[in-house]
């Protein structure tokens, strides 16, 4: 593929994968500033539990949908397969929860957990259908469509909290629960009228294929295991910070940790165009097109990010000042030890992205399962013994730790050569490109 196609791709899923940042900063500048610091805590507690739930049952239900629906234009009986799938985690997650709400609250040492959680489970439901649909969309890397699904969730929710939170009547984490299921449903819709006509009640047939079951256990089941290990790992700083510390901590780790979220958006882009493109070149045996993509993406992603931890090293203070005013000063050495780890993202998501699209999802398991074991030993002792700057080194040891461990996996049981000298040489590629685009 040139580079060119790769960029006219990625300029739509910089823009999707961009939006939880937009609606982060807006959070950080209208919420964070006036928000009562243990509610805040709370709820991004809860928020983080939502994620994680998420994340489960998209990869035991909608991550297999993704390959399978890659290799093929028949996908109607995927969809409903993946769709009952997903509605009865959903259903299990949610009877968990409510069983566990009180002894989650004491947990984290969180009063005000058990009036909060009440909105998860509602939450869980009113994102079934835009969920399906967005992995959907990935499968065909229909990114335009993954863009305005989520557009229609992340700047409405933005635009609502930016009108409503200028009363203080509004200013609380009640209301905030409210205003995130008004925009999912409001997502669901629009994720309804941008699906094919054809597929767009298959969503809610709940019909599943018993073959093609066994096929998605098959694969979900390493799937869903992998990101839960690592999901829990990335919630996980909040989760031993409350517990260690208390939800006030939280805030003040999430006041730096969300610039670094940049960081993820550029994993998501690379998972949202590499496990697609992998699963159709590994069933067409295009190894050798595969090592080229590999190269290129590590290359182009390392460069981004290294300008981007640079200017976090050197401006934390200033950004920090600029969005919070003097309320979060504890946060400037978070952000400039974290912004160090993001650095190693980029061999991360495209070494995790091939090995989801080519299958080796026991692989994948193992690993993701170690790393997180290891990230959680350090987070819990850097925490316990230096406090949230702890918190952050963790973060940075556990980058180095996966990047390494992904890319030993895809070398050896993924069969794709990479090579530290041909990922540099593609500088030329970048070189020839914009000598075309000046030219032109």
């Amino acid at each position: 593929m040139e580079l060119g196609k790769h960029i006219k791709k990625g300029i739509w899923g910089f823009l999707d994968k961009s939006l939880p940042l937009i609606y982060g900063f807006g959070f950080v500048v209208i919420v964070m500033r006036v928000l009562d610091t243990e509610e805040l805590g709370t709820y991004l507690l809860i928020q983080n539990i939502l994620f994680l739930l998420i994340a489960i049952g998209s990869s035991f239900a909608l991550q297999p949908m993704v390959k399978f629906s890659a290799e093929t234009n028949d996908v109607e009986e995927i969809i409903s397969t993946a769709s009952f799938m997903y509605l009865s985690f959903i259903g299990i997650a949610i009877l968990l929860f409510l069983s566990s709400m009180d002894f989650l609250g004491d947990f984290f040492n969180a009063n005000q957990f058990s009036n909060f959680g009440i909105f998860l489970p509602i939450m869980l439901l009113v994102s079934y259908y835009r969920n399906i649909a967005v992995f959907f969309f990935q499968s065909k890397i229909n990114v335009q469509k993954m863009f305005w699904t989520n557009a229609s969730y992340f700047l409405m929710l933005l635009i609502f909290i930016g009108i409503f939170f200028q009363n203080k009547i509004y200013q609380n984490a009640y209301f905030l629960f409210y205003i995130h299921i008004i925009c999912l449903i409001i997502s669901s819709f629009t994720a309804f009228f941008l699906m094919p006509k054809n597929l767009r009640f298959k969503l809610f047939s709940l019909k599943k294929n018993k073959s093609l079951s066994k096929n998605f256990w098959d694969y979900g089941k390493f799937s869903s295991l992998a990101t839960t290990s690592y999901t829990f790992y990335t919630q996980a700083d909040s989760f031993v910070i409350a517990s260690i510390l208390n939800p006030s901590y939280v805030a003040i780790y999430a006041a730096a940790r969300i610039f670094s979220r940049i960081y993820d958006v550029i994993l998501q882009m690379l998972n949202t165009f590499l496990v697609p493109t992998s699963a159709k070149l590994s069933s067409e045996k295009q190894l050798t097109q595969l090592e080229i993509i590999a190269e290129k993406f590590i290359f182009i992603f390392s460069f981004f990010t290294i300008c981007i931890s640079i200017f976090f090293l050197f401006f934390a203070d200033k950004i920090i000042f600029l969005f919070y005013g003097n309320r979060f000063s504890e946060s400037i050495p978070i952000l400039r030890i974290i912004s160090i780890g993001g650095i190693f993202y980029p061999l991360i998501g495209v070494a995790s992205s091939f090995l989801y699209g080519i299958g080796k999802m026991k692989e994948v398991f193992f690993t993701s399962f170690f790393t997180t074991v290891f990230g959680i030993i350090f987070l819990v002792v850097g925490t316990v013994f230096f406090g949230l700057n702890g918190s952050a080194f963790s973060y940075v040891l556990t980058a180095i730790f996966m990047s390494i461990g992904y890319t030993f996996v895809l070398i050896k049981f993924g069969k794709i050569k990479l090579s530290i000298i041909k990922i540099l040489s593609k500088w030329k590629d970048i070189k020839n490109y914009l000598k075309k685009q000046i030219q032109l």
